[in-house]
């Protein structure tokens, strides 16, 4: 009866261990791969996008029609219009040009 229970005690250790290795396993790939959208910083790397959506949403709620806005950079500072107009066309803006 001894081996049996040596057997059984050597059976547990092994699925306890297969079962801590798998769990830190996820645990790892999890963070590895960002699949909760946590970052350590305490930003959520999607807010941009989601609160940039739900401005162009309300932005074509408000009227059916879209204003149109040309930027046209004369500052002398190169792609200043560029950045502009992705942060406008992320608001929810219609940028038609961008220029320098």
């Amino acid at each position: 009866m001894s081996v049996n229970k040596k057997y059984k005690k050597k059976i547990l250790l092994i699925a306890y261990t297969l079962t801590v290795l798998a769990s830190l396993s996820m645990i790892f790939v999890t963070f590895k791969y960002n699949l909760l959208d946590i970052s350590l910083n305490g930003n959520i790397e999607n807010s941009k996008n989601l609160v940039s959506l739900y401005a162009k949403n309300q932005t074509l709620k408000k009227s059916e029609h879209s204003n149109k806005i040309a930027i046209k950079n004369g500052c002398g500072k190169k792609y200043l219009g560029l950045i502009y107009k992705r942060n406008l066309l992320d608001i929810g803006y219609d940028v038609t040009e961008a220029t320098n």
